[in-house]
């Protein structure tokens, strides 16, 4: 035929090739995204949607009204405090990371959160936070509220009234060298919780104990909420309570009676003003105490060693 011109099936079939060649080479080769830059805070407020957040100011609550001071809502926020601090006038929380905000990211950078109610609340799964201070608070340091999987690490807790850090019904969370002191009750108080790691650590000067597995508010052989969960399976691993305390801690590391299957591994505890190391079950019931370099007085002798 003529006036037209038509394509043979090799020419075709080339010209398919080809086009496959360039977009491969695309898609090997992708326009690099332009990255984004984190979102200032200057203030308190909210965080409401996921991304990278940044502090550029140090932060004030100044009335009780005012509430907790940062409030993460969402998941997966990265929040870089950038070495600014936080500083509350409030029975309220520095940084509240509510239940739906999974996986939040708060990297302190050497910030101090002080004088809140709680420095840190943790109400959702999958946090971590890295290199904080958290201090002077009228209740915790950190709060860790029926959460899994946080990861805290390499964080000051001082002079708060009640606990450095407490775990309340949370399971296979991990605190990594923390250094707490101060404490007017526990260090780290393990409440109805289990499967959860406390290693590394430097805990010594709290008024009741340097780390309590137990129910009671007052520490071992209290009285407990009726029915309370028992906590087990606990790792407390390669740490300090109490050397050169001067008879300020009650207890270095205390279990309290019918939690069951905790491991205590190569702590160092002495000169506690009670006792260093303390197990309430009868003989451990089946928590294991092991290789523990430096201890001075513990009960029961026989299996605690």
């Amino acid at each position: 035929m003529t006036g037209q011109l038509h394509s043979t099936w090799r020419e075709r079939t080339r010209n398919v090739v080809g086009l496959v060649i360039v977009i491969g080479f695309a898609l090997m080769n992708p326009t690099p995204a332009l990255a984004q830059p984190p979102i200032a805070i200057t203030a308190c407020g909210k965080i409401s949607k996921a991304g990278l957040y940044e502090v550029d100011a140090n932060l004030v609550v100044s009335t009780p009204a005012a509430g907790d001071c940062l409030i993460i809502t969402a998941p997966n926020v990265s929040l870089n405090l950038n070495n600014f601090d936080l500083f509350g006038a409030t029975s309220s929380v520095g940084i509240h990371v509510m239940k739906n905000a999974a996986r939040a990211v708060i990297e302190g950078n050497g910030s101090t959160i002080q004088t809140f109610g709680v420095g840190i609340q943790i109400d959702a799964p999958g946090a971590l936070v890295d290199n904080v201070n958290v201090i002077l608070n009228s209740d915790a340091g950190i709060l860790l509220n029926k959460v899994q999987l946080a990861d805290l690490s390499n964080f000051y807790a001082t002079g708060n009234k009640n606990d450095g850090v407490r775990i309340v019904g949370g399971a296979n969370n991990v605190l990594q060298m923390p250094t707490i002191s101060g404490s007017g009750r526990f260090g780290v108080w393990i409440q109805s919780s289990s499967h959860n790691s406390v290693g590394n650590f430097d805990i010594r000067n709290n008024a009741l104990a340097g780390i309590y597995v137990g129910c009671s508010q007052v520490g071992p052989q209290g009285s407990c909420t009726r029915n309370a969960p028992s906590s087990d399976f606990n790792n407390l691993f390669s740490g300090t309570v109490g050397i050169f305390s001067s008879g300020v801690q009650q207890y270095g590391v205390a279990i309290d009676e019918g939690d069951s299957s905790n491991r205590v591994i190569n702590v160092r505890a002495w000169e506690n003003n009670q006792l260093d190391l303390l197990d309430v079950n009868p003989d451990c019931g089946t928590n294991y105490w092991f290789a523990e370099p430096i201890i001075g007085q513990v009960a029961p002798l026989g299996c605690i060693n």
